[in-house]
């Protein structure tokens, strides 16, 4: 009776097709379109153009199957629209389906009942899933939800048991040909080359040596030293001897360099040229970051050693081949090594390594805006956050204020760093919130707002539900095979004697199921630890808006803020109201500070300040000649815009310095700004001891108002 009712309650669309007929394809929902190459360097191959463009192998086959483009697409017509989910392209198919933004989006799309058909090129850009754990949930989430996979070759409707066979043999053979193609033979070869010192094609080569191509050489497939960059290499090693190991000393002087190896010559094999791996700058190679050059010099490469795994090559003796010419003499090395490694070649702690002193106990930093403050680009700039204790040499306090620390992505060291007292900034941002706090009595109206952003996560609560019951659908029916053996094998012994090899056969099948049905388990646990995190992430903040109004109502001075208020929660405090923050340093003296507020009635705005405290900028060679040249030609004001960033009184203290006539103020400019500062000051309207705030709009109606000079920087 049970039976009838579930075949009652569930009634799946016709679709098998038959001989001759046309297939019942669901044309009143959407259909899904999954394009996926692996790599980057596939996205413009013809597999990818195939996949992802308009006029590709997956559109028109929707097409031509009756679903109509989003273009053409009406509510009214009840036909479904094609639906692209691009985000995968460069992914890889061993990926699981929730970590591959495209499926994921995809599956939401079909628990939401919004499509009930999916078109790929080949199941191998679904799944390459070596275990079916991924794919098995896949189909039953599409067997549960009415979904067919559609391919050129093929039509699969999990329905149909048969069809489900083929699916998971394709998602087999899709395996089965990484397996062999790249991992059993590709590489294979590539560790057999690296065990015995050698190095396969497409892999990248040290700088300082290219990899010998020629057949018919002895030292075929291994690297051989190339002079021009092998004799920079040992002079970079001297260099570093020669500066008391001061690896900062050095990486100064070669990002001083217009650059530090030099190009190859254009008769060169261009797969040299390629296989080098460094910053390409007009005529030749630099060393980017202080990091690289660290992880460069500590390379056993350069003493003729190879890498193997996690040790280095070994002869039968146990003791590291020499593989290759070294090109450093290995006191040269070792110097470096010892000092910078904290690793050594075997992998094994280095007890040669200089120790970094134990810092006091951990405070927290004294930065409201330490989790939320980023640069205006990245990609350029950094901001880091920390205490002023630790970045002091000779503190002896204990105090955690902290400071913001703005420094070029690719320059870590101190020269090139700007340091701005957190208090400062933070004071900034606290007048911009308070003035909307006093304004803004209601927060309905981003309570509103904030309910779409939970249907939307609400549609991934449920993706991540359906891979569970996917797992609770395959462990039942795992547990029914179990209880369908176990009824065979009673009929079986009551028939016949014992027979050892079908005992062994009924053993191991029943072993198989019990680590299918364990795997499961495990794959569900690990959905639920998912789904618990999901849910218990807070993500509302219009409540949290409403008690910080209510408990800030009082405090109005950002002296009163820090009394009452500890620093972890002035931290949240940042976080509830906005979305982010952005510092960017226009001039030496002048700062902007981006906020965009998380209250959707609070327009984003930008504040303009003077700072009014810097340290001195050292003066470079060049700097000082050029001033030199210029003083006698030059008026004052003519020698303020020659040097944009310096300052009356820097360039007055710098006459003084090399013994010149003390320059004589002129112009409209205060003693401390510099020519930059200026043009900034006037475009912005910034006065020194005002705080100017603009829209993020850039409007003529900008609100100025003083500012206590203890509050700027």
């Amino acid at each position: 009776m049970k039976f009838q009712q579930d075949q009652q309650a569930y009634q799946p669309t016709q679709r098998r097709m038959t001989w001759g007929a046309k297939p019942n394809l669901p044309l009143e929902k959407d259909v899904l379109l999954y394009p996926r190459v692996s790599q980057p360097g596939q996205l413009k191959n013809v597999s990818a153009e195939l996949q992802a463009k308009e006029d590709g192998e997956l559109v028109r086959t929707a097409k031509q199957l009756g679903w109509l483009p989003e273009n053409e697409w009406a509510p009214e017509k009840g036909i479904g629209k094609i639906r692209q989910f691009p985000q995968d392209m460069a992914k890889s198919a061993r990926l699981r389906m929730e970590d591959r933004p495209g499926f994921k989006l995809m599956l939401q799309a079909i628990v939401a009942g919004e499509a009930r058909a999916v078109i790929a090129v080949d199941v191998d850009r679904l799944f390459r899933d070596k275990y079916g754990s991924e794919s098995g949930k896949f189909i039953e989430m599409c067997e549960r939800y009415q979904v067919i996979v559609i391919t050129p070759t093929f039509m699969y409707d999990f329905h149909d048991p048969t069809h489900i066979k083929l699916f998971k043999d394709a998602v087999t053979r899709a395996w089965d040909y990484m397996q062999y193609q790249i991992y059993d033979r590709m590489i294979y070869h590539q560790n057999y080359l690296q065990a015995t010192g050698r190095i396969g094609r497409g892999q990248n080569i040290n700088v300082g040596y290219i990899l010998d191509r020629d057949e018919n050489s002895p030292s075929f497939r291994h690297l051989i030293p190339y002079h021009l960059h092998a004799d920079v290499m040992l002079n970079i090693y001297k260099r570093y001897r020669e500066l008391g190991n001061n690896l900062g000393r050095l990486f100064r002087e070669l990002r001083a360099k217009p650059f530090v190896f030099p190009d190859f010559p254009p008769d060169i094999d261009p797969r040299h040229v390629e296989a080098l791996i460094l910053t390409k700058v007009p005529g030749g190679y630099t060393i980017a970051t202080r990091t690289g050059l660290r992880r460069m010099l500590c390379n056993t490469v350069y003493i003729g050693w190879m890498k193997n795994m996690d040790d280095v090559v070994r002869d039968e003796h146990g003791q590291p081949k020499i593989c290759h010419k070294p090109i450093i003499p290995e006191d040269l090395f070792w110097n470096v090594f010892n000092r910078h490694s904290p690793y050594l070649p075997d992998g094994s702690p280095n007890p040669n390594l200089q120790q970094w002193r134990d810092r006091a106990s951990y405070e927290p930093i004294n930065a409201m805006l330490r989790y939320i403050i980023k640069s205006v680009d990245p990609q350029v700039y950094h901001i880091q956050t920390a205490s002023r204790r630790h970045a002091m040499k000779h503190w002896r306090g204990r105090s955690s204020a902290g400071q913001y620390i703005l420094y070029r992505s690719k320059d870590e060291l101190a020269a090139g760093k700007t340091y701005l007292i957190a208090s400062d900034v933070d004071s900034v941002y606290w007048k911009l919130l308070y003035r909307h706090l006093r304004a803004t009595k209601h927060y309905e109206d981003y309570a509103k707002a904030e309910q779409q952003v939970a249907d939307t996560k609400e549609r991934e609560k449920n993706e991540i539900l359906a891979q569970i019951e996917a797992c609770d659908r395959i462990i039942e029916k795992q547990k029914k095979k179990l209880v369908k053996i176990g009824a065979n094998d009673d009929d079986e012994n009551e028939e016949a004697k014992s027979d050892d090899i079908k005992d062994e056969a009924m053993r191991i099948l029943i072993e198989a199921v019990k680590e299918e049905i364990a795997n499961q388990l495990r794959e569900k646990k690990r959905l639920e630890e998912r789904l618990n995190t999901f849910l218990t992430t807070d993500n509302k903040y219009a409540e949290s808006m409403m008690e910080w109004s209510q408990l800030l109502s009082g405090i109005e001075e950002e002296e009163d803020l820090e009394k009452y208020t500890t620093i972890e929660e002035r931290q949240q405090l940042a976080e509830v109201f906005s979305v982010g923050v952005m510092l960017e340093l226009l001039a030496p003296r002048v700062l902007c500070l981006t906020v965009y507020w998380r209250h959707p009635d609070w327009q984003a705005e930008q504040a303009f300040w003077l700072r009014t405290a810097m340290s001195a900028q050292r003066w470079t060679d060049e700097e000082t000649e050029r001033f030199r040249a210029a003083y006698v030609t030059m008026t004052p004001l003519e020698l303020l815009q020659a040097l944009p960033d310096r300052s009356w009184s820097a360039l007055r203290h710098r006459s003084w310095k090399m013994g010149l006539k003390p320059l004589e103020m002129e112009g409209p400019l205060e003693e401390s700004v510099c020519w930059n500062d200026y043009q900034h000051m006037q475009e912005h309207g910034v006065e020194p001891g005002q705080l100017t705030i603009w829209h993020c709009q850039r409007s003529t109606n900008s609100t100025v108002f003083a500012c206590h000079p203890t509050h700027m920087v």
